[in-house]
């Protein structure tokens, strides 16, 4: 069995905190062992970065930026090519794990929509695994906070 890893997402729990970079200080403060955020785009990747290195936490995980939802088969291609982009920005920055979502039910057979994820998945698969990147994809509490997630 692996051992349980503990990571804070400064975007959620520290959101109070208005410079972006300085929430992984208050990660360090409090003696979490990482740390990790959402979306990557219009973030300043080497600085937090270099935070994170000078306070020697590790990033755990970021978002999967990608393009419109991966429960739409029409969107199959668009959202591959972000993950791809997501994953070649974790390479880059030494981001282990990409975190992905759905997206929000479409009312089409619950099938098709499945269907759509696993081709999603598989498309960004390879590049994943090629770039030693782990793809979690995340499950939204649908009863309190994120209906027809």
């Amino acid at each position: 069995m692996a051992d349980l890893k503990l990571s804070a997402c400064i975007e959620m729990i520290f959101n109070n905190v208005p410079e972006f970079v300085d929430r992984i200080d208050r990660v360090a403060e409090c003696g979490l062992p990482a740390f990790e955020f959402w979306g990557w785009h219009g973030k300043n990747l080497p600085a937090i970065r270099e935070r994170a290195d000078k306070l020697g936490l590790p990033l755990a995980a970021m978002g999967c930026d990608s393009s419109g939802a991966l429960v739409d088969a029409g969107n199959t291609a668009a959202w591959v090519a972000g993950a791809q982009e997501s994953i070649a920005k974790a390479r880059e920055f030494r981001v282990p794990t990409v975190i992905v979502t759905t997206g929000n039910e479409m009312p089409i057979p619950r099938e098709k929509q499945h269907a759509a994820i696993v081709a999603g998945l598989k498309g960004a698969a390879s590049e994943a695994e090629a770039q030693g990147i782990d793809l979690v994809l995340e499950p939204l509490n649908i009863l309190v906070d994120h209906r027809g997630y």
